[in-house]
Formats: structure tokens, C-alpha cells, sequence
């Protein structure tokens, strides 16, 4: 009974770790390399905005 429950916990912890946004994106670059090199460029090119606008 309480081994089926504690299964159950964790399972369910599990789930809502698979639900979260953040996972799911962490899922898809695992998939798709490429986004996370899209993702890194465009802050890449944020920074490099923000330090030639406030010299």
C-alpha cells in the first residue's frame, strides 16, 4: 500500500516537471540544437545593442 503511493508521488512530481514549460523547451532543443543557437544569438545581439546604445 504505502510503496504504491510513494510510486505514486513520485510519479506524479514527475509529471508536473514534464508539464512545465521550461521542460518542455528543454525537450525541443534537445530535439532541435539549432534553437538553442538561435536563443544564444539573439541575446547575443540584445547585449551588443544595449552596450553600443548606452556608451
Amino acid at each position: 500500500m504505502s510503496k504504491r503511493y510513494r510510486h505514486y508521488r513520485v510519479a506524479s512530481r514527475h509529471h508536473a516537471c514534464m508539464m512545465s514549460p521550461f521542460h518542455q523547451y528543454m525537450h525541443e532543443i534537445q530535439k532541435q540544437p539549432i534553437l538553442l543557437l538561435g536563443i544564444i544569438f539573439l541575446l547575443f545581439m540584445f547585449f551588443i545593442k544595449c552596450i553600443t546604445c548606452h556608451r
